[in-house]
């Protein structure tokens, strides 16, 4: 009985999380829960939220997400991608039709659009 709890109990916290994904080093924007365009952006919200975006890109080899609702707080880092570099940027640098790339933090609801915090935002360049 144990073991099937225990089995039950990681299948849940696996449905409601995310991947694990990483940041990539260098010229490599790395992997990513979802990577797409900024659709709507929103300031304010709860205590600690900055803002949210709603993110809609395409299913790749390395994400996990094609369509995301992301909150953005205070604790979340912000990148832009230039070149080889990783520059800081902030949340007026999220505007709808910038391509991004975020890694979850914490629980993932699965609705569609999933719900998620992101705990790293990327702006990626415009597509060629």
């Amino acid at each position: 009985m144990k073991r099937t709890t225990s089995l039950a109990l990681f299948s849940l916290i696996g449905l409601f999380t995310s991947g694990g994904m990483t940041q990539g080093q260098g010229d490599s924007p790395g992997k990513a829960d979802i990577r797409g365009t900024i659709k709507r952006a929103s300031t304010g919200g709860k205590a600690n939220e900055v803002g949210s975006l709603l993110v809609v890109g395409t299913f790749e080899k390395d994400t996990a997400y094609e369509q995301a609702i992301v909150s953005i707080t205070k604790d979340t880092k912000i990148e832009i991608f230039k070149g080889k570099d990783r520059k800081p940027a902030t949340f007026k640098d999220l505007k709808q039709g910038v391509r991004i790339q975020a890694t979850f933090v914490g629980p993932v609801v699965r609705p569609t659009p999933v719900l998620a915090t992101a705990g790293h935002i990327l702006i990626l360049p415009a597509k060629k």
